[in-house]
């Protein structure tokens, strides 16, 4: 397992490398905004909040309307950072702008800084600012003065700038697997005695090292698709690697996709949906207990003072074009309201649409880039009959001279054989875990019969492929056609019932991640026994 151990560096080295930039000032700001209640009294149009380290002051920029004449609201801000609650700030915006009490009917916008106090800047850690992929949001009210009733409720995902999402470890894992299918090539087309090259039940361990690389780099995405709660850190690194899984996108268009769908009994939405918006933020290792309401308060409130500077300009009905043309360069967030029941459920959705996929376009995406590999292993063929008779033609043409070249026939066909067999290993995790999953989605009738095709002809490349290479590896004065399966059987069996199986959990028992990790594992296990157990076997028959 060197050459998995050396990918595991280069992995890690590219995200690193990549993530090596120039010097960035230490802030924390909104990363993406949420409604977290239907709005009914004030539309949130925009809001930015920047806090900077230097000067520990907060900026603001914000942009709304109300609905609703004579409302007086005050604001509570609360901060939730790992799944702690360190800070929770009340305002009363009468007292901090007449021009804002009561609310405009109309538009209104607030731009200001206010400086923070130390007991609360001192409170956040230096590593804040470098973490990546930061586990913390902000939970914004507006709370009517009167009644105490919420007005408006919007959520506000925090940032630092850092990820672990990064292009750097893409083209590292990319690097790795191109190196792997060059070398595993170059092996097979150097090898002095062809007959040897696939001979055996699997031949060199080097022709087989690309099948080792890929399934370890689709794992990972694999393992994103369960229906836990990671933490942001990890499913940012997992959205590195969708490509391993055909999770591309651009062959075709998602619009292509979208109106292919649409005339085809769709009911699912079309567009990929923002995994910073559309993730429930409770939902996740750090904030489980928040989730079920057993972690005490251990927020302190901030007293800002009087020193902060603020302005605010606000509308009426005859003001509006005035306002409009002041903030036509600006660009208007329009928060989506994503409740509990809103929130993308967790594993295979949350994956793709963190891709840019939509969730019910993600068989279709796999199945056109699965279209456009079976199409290069079609041309293949198509070009190796055109050599085979060519060379058949001169044989006949040229007599008993051209014999070596005849021979040089079977030996390709065993190449080509092997090397469509490793593809197939490598196609057929990702395709039955997609085709499983669109089944569980019921939504056009073209995607699910394309996913039906899509893998039944995969498997049965796969059982051909495997067939005709281990007949073309027995012995030549061994006639028995069904004897020569014997020896590989257990090898093909032990790499791809597993493969099922994870597929089975993945796509079906989506709703628990517990059983999917359960399930994984348990198979996981008992290959691990099997191999072992019949390891010395195979070994023996390998050789013969």
């Amino acid at each position: 397992m060197p050459t998995v151990t050396h990918l595991r560096w280069l992995l890690v080295a590219g995200l690193l490398g990549a993530g090596t930039v120039g010097a960035r000032r230490d802030v924390l700001f909104t990363s993406a905004v949420t409604y977290c209640a239907p709005p009914e009294n004030v539309l949130v149009q925009e809001l930015d909040i920047r806090y900077y380290k230097e000067n520990a002051s907060v900026v603001f920029d914000v942009t709304a309307s109300s609905l609703r004449d004579d409302l007086r609201v005050s604001l509570s801000l609360n901060l939730t950072v790992y799944g702690m609650q360190p800070v929770s700030l009340d305002l009363n915006l009468c007292d901090l702008a007449s021009a804002v009490c009561p609310l405009p009917l109309y538009n209104f916008s607030g731009q200001g800084t206010l400086p923070i106090p130390d007991s609360f800047s001192s409170k956040i850690p230096t590593i804040g600012y470098t973490v990546p992929d930061l586990e913390a949001y902000a939970q914004l009210e507006l709370l009517r003065v009167d009644t105490g009733e919420v007005a408006a409720c919007v959520s506000a995902t925090l940032s630092n700038g850092w990820s672990m999402r990064q292009p750097g470890a893409t083209w590292s894992a990319v690097g790795v697997v191109l190196f792997s299918i060059v070398t595993s090539a170059l092996w097979s087309m150097s090898k002095a005695k062809w007959r040897g090259t696939e001979s055996g039940n699997w031949a060199d361990k080097e022709l087989w090292r690309v099948v080792d690389i890929v399934s370890f780099v689709q794992m990972i995405g694999i393992s994103a698709l369960l229906n836990l709660n990671y933490p942001s850190a990890y499913r940012a690194f997992a959205e590195n690697f969708p490509w391993v899984l055909l999770l591309t996108g651009p062959i075709p268009s998602q619009s292509a996709i979208d109106h292919l769908r649409q005339r085809t009994g769709a009911r699912l939405g079309d567009d990929a949906l923002p995994t910073d918006e559309y993730v429930n933020r409770r939902l996740s290792p750090y904030n489980q207990n928040l989730a079920l309401g057993s972690v005490q308060a251990v927020a302190q409130n901030v007293d800002l003072g009087n020193n902060y500077g603020y302005s605010f300009t606000s509308t009426n009905a005859t003001g509006l074009g005035v306002l409009n043309s002041a903030l036509e360069k600006r660009v208007f967030i329009n928060p989506a309201t994503v409740t509990e029941a809103d929130a993308l459920p967790g594993g295979v959705p949350v994956y793709v649409n963190g891709a840019g996929v939509a969730t019910a376009n993600a068989f279709l995406g796999v199945f056109f880039e699965w279209l456009v590999i079976g199409a290069i292993v079609l041309g293949v063929c198509i070009a190796y009959q055109l050599w085979k008779r060519t060379i058949g033609a001169r044989t006949r043409l040229a007599g008993k001279g051209q014999i070596s070249s005849e021979s040089l026939v079977p030996r390709v066909s065993n190449m080509l054989h092997g090397m469509f067999l490793r593809l197939a290993l490598v196609l057929i995790l990702p395709v039955t875990v997609f085709t499983m999953y669109q089944w569980t989605l019921r939504d056009s009738w073209l995607a699910t019969l394309l996913s039906v095709i899509c893998i039944l002809t995969t498997w049965a490349g796969l059982g051909w492929t495997w067939f005709k290479l281990s007949l073309n590896s027995r012995s030549l004065d061994d006639t028995r056609r069904l004897a020569a399966l014997r020896p590989s059987f257990p090898m093909i069996a032990l790499l791809t019932i597993p493969i099922f199986i994870t597929s089975l959990f993945v796509a079906f028992a989506s709703r628990s991640g517990t059983a999917q990790v359960a399930g994984i594992l348990a198979i996981e296990i008992l290959s691990l026994a099997q191999r072992f157990s019949s390891g010395g076997k195979l070994g023996a028959e390998s050789a013969t």
